[in-house]
């Protein structure tokens, strides 16, 4: 089954300095092909998608944009978390060196506080360390705690669905009209939802 994902980015300004520009990093896992994206480059030996540009973004504006991935079979419990990085920044700024007061701007999706994909936090409900902006860095990475979240690096765990069936005739030939035939019919979740009946 594939099935195209779109995914949201959104970039905000929470101090008092704009932005001259911001490379964004998104680590494509094996659970998705990089789409059709013209704004981004992809590096398929790296499985890293990169956007740059040189927009000005003031103090509490919001940047916005997106990119598309197709879902495929895969394994792994990561295979359909997507993580996306602030990987480079520029702001405006007369001191030279200037720098965010409570993340850095990386290519290394390893190292920031919080960034646990589960519980998912959308949709104004925060029970985890996802989709958050006020955490203050200070957690370890993979922490559930949005109070200390780093805000520069956030994942998605994507849930699929793929629901399928086999079907096996257990009765031996030779077959004649009016016969009783045993068949196994087995079915296979084959994502990573669990299927409730």
């Amino acid at each position: 089954m594939v099935r195209m994902y779109h995914s949201q980015l959104s970039l905000k300004i929470e101090g008092n300095i704009s932005s001259q520009g911001y490379t964004l990093t998104v680590m494509v896992p094996s659970g998705f092909d990089f789409g059709t994206n013209p704004s981004w480059s992809y590096n398929a030996g790296t499985g890293m998608a990169t956007y740059t540009t040189t927009d000005i973004i003031n103090p509490g504006e919001t940047d916005n944009l997106s990119i598309v991935l197709v879902s495929k079979p895969a394994t792994g419990s990561t295979a359909w978390t997507v993580k996306v990085e602030i990987s480079d920044d520029t702001p405006i700024a007369d001191e030279v060196g200037i720098k965010d007061i409570d993340s850095t701007p990386d290519l290394i999706f390893t190292n920031d506080a919080g960034g646990a994909p589960i519980p998912d936090s959308e949709g104004g409900s925060f029970p985890g360390s996802d989709d958050t902006l006020d955490g203050n860095g200070t957690g370890t990475p993979g922490s559930t705690v949005a109070a200390t979240d780093e805000d520069d690096e956030d994942p998605e765990f994507v849930q699929l669905f793929d629901l399928a069936l086999t079907k096996v005739l257990n009765t031996t030939a030779p077959y004649t009209y009016g016969q009783v035939h045993n068949f196994t019919i087995t079915v296979h979740n084959q994502e990573i939802s669990q299927l409730q009946i």
